[in-house]
């Protein structure tokens, strides 16, 4: 949950980051009013408070890390998502909401687990690896 995040910045600046790459400059240059936009939208979609903004990354917990996951990456409107074992550590409220948050993305859903109870929240077509050889297994 924390690739491509660095935790010693600040959540607006992390967010900051792929949109200032975009307008060709660093994420100082974004325009205030750009700013003050994702802002809002974040904190909304997210949840965060505005004092969470403008902590740095590292201090979030694994549910809000992952809350902005999911709004940072929606901005681009993937497709496909892959979740490669996302709540391994999490406690079981944080692993309900990650399940829940998940299946409601849009497009098509890689959901990678350990063990088939973390898959009963989805409408799903679960492959199974088994000895080398991907099987599809029967709902």
């Amino acid at each position: 949950l924390s690739d491509r995040w660095i935790p010693s910045m600040t959540v607006m600046d992390n967010l900051l980051l792929p949109v200032s790459r975009r307008l060709g400059g660093p994420a100082g240059r974004v325009s205030g009013a750009l700013r003050r936009v994702l802002r809002m939208e974040c904190m909304e979609r997210t949840g965060l408070r505005a004092a969470q903004m403008d902590e740095p990354f590292a201090r979030l917990g694994r549910l809000e890390r992952f809350r902005l996951l999911l709004y940072r990456e929606g901005l681009n409107s993937p497709e496909l998502w892959v979740f490669d074992h996302v709540t391994a550590g999490a406690d079981f409220q944080d692993r309900e909401e990650m399940r829940r948050l998940a299946g409601t993305m849009p497009g098509v859903v890689l959901y990678i687990a350990g063990d088939y109870g973390e898959l009963e929240a989805f409408e799903k077509r679960v492959l199974t690896l088994d000895e080398g050889r991907l099987r599809e297994e029967m709902p």
